[in-house]
């Protein structure tokens, strides 16, 4: 499991037949309300797995494609398998337990749902930034990046249409992204971007057309449009700061002040 409530968990497929489910009689329990009681299973027939929807509720996806109910997909090492909020990574190969500790070492310092990295990575880059710039008096910036009223699309919509709003709005993130930078994920709506040799106005600038990009794509969801906004909250590193935390501090405050001007706003 990759993204979920139980993070890191493995569960060997060592039998022909795997029931996924939050029925507690399945091989493999994933809670959740998304999830049905007897939501997939995974075949082992002469050594292919096979994955099929058992006319779940909210569908099973391989690689975010939704498979026909009755229809099994055959799995292939490195395929992503959503079961409600759940992800899996399948994997197979002359070593598994090597390309487990693989997989576990990119999940601590990546966002399994949007593909960014982890708060943890975003703090351990921050800190390497920061020494290098103070020593060199280079400049640092840090954007602070939150969905607008995101709980009214969880509410409206669900939180599967919710996830899928992220992992797009990971995408319109990613596209202004600087290549040396940092683009994570810190929790929640929430996430934040370095901007390396990057000084106030840049940064006023980029933080700008990041809102501007946000505002104007497309979010679709079955169909239907969801109109997103973000508010932005940037900081440059000064003298004095030492700390991730001081600079991730002066970001958020001025997060804060973009929310309290109405949103889909930029304050720095």
């Amino acid at each position: 499991m990759i993204h979920g409530s139980d993070l890191g968990r493995r569960i060997p497929l060592d039998r022909e037949v795997t029931r996924l489910g939050r029925d507690p009689q399945c091989e493999c329990v994933v809670p959740g309300e998304e999830v049905s009681r007897e939501h997939c299973v995974i075949t082992s027939q002469a050594g292919v797995m096979r994955v099929r929807d058992l006319e779940s509720r909210h569908g099973t996806h391989v690689n975010e494609q939704p498979i026909q109910p009755g229809i099994e997909s055959v799995l292939r090492s490195g395929d992503l398998v959503r079961v409600g909020r759940a992800i899996f990574k399948y994997l197979e190969g002359d070593d598994v337990e090597a390309l487990y500790r693989e997989e576990i070492y990119r999940v601590t310092i990546t966002d399994a749902l949007t593909g960014t990295y982890s708060r943890r990575y975003l703090l351990d880059f921050l800190e390497r930034e920061m020494e290098r710039c103070l020593r060199h008096h280079r400049p640092l910036a840090l954007a602070m990046i939150n969905v607008d009223h995101f709980k009214s699309i969880n509410d409206a919509h669900g939180h599967l249409a919710g996830d899928r709003v992220l992992r797009e709005l990971a995408g319109v993130l990613g596209a202004q992204a600087r290549r040396e930078g940092c683009l994570s994920r810190c929790g929640g709506e929430e996430f934040a971007s370095v901007l390396p040799e990057t000084d106030r106005d840049d940064t006023l600038f980029f933080a700008e057309r990041v809102r501007a990009s946000v505002q104007c794509h497309d979010f679709c969801v079955d169909g239907e449009r969801i109109p997103v906004t973000v508010s932005v909250g940037i900081a440059v590193l000064e003298l004095g700061m030492t700390l991730p935390g001081e600079l991730i501090e002066a970001a958020a405050r001025n997060l804060y002040l973009a929310k309290d001007a109405g949103r889909n706003s930029v304050v720095g």
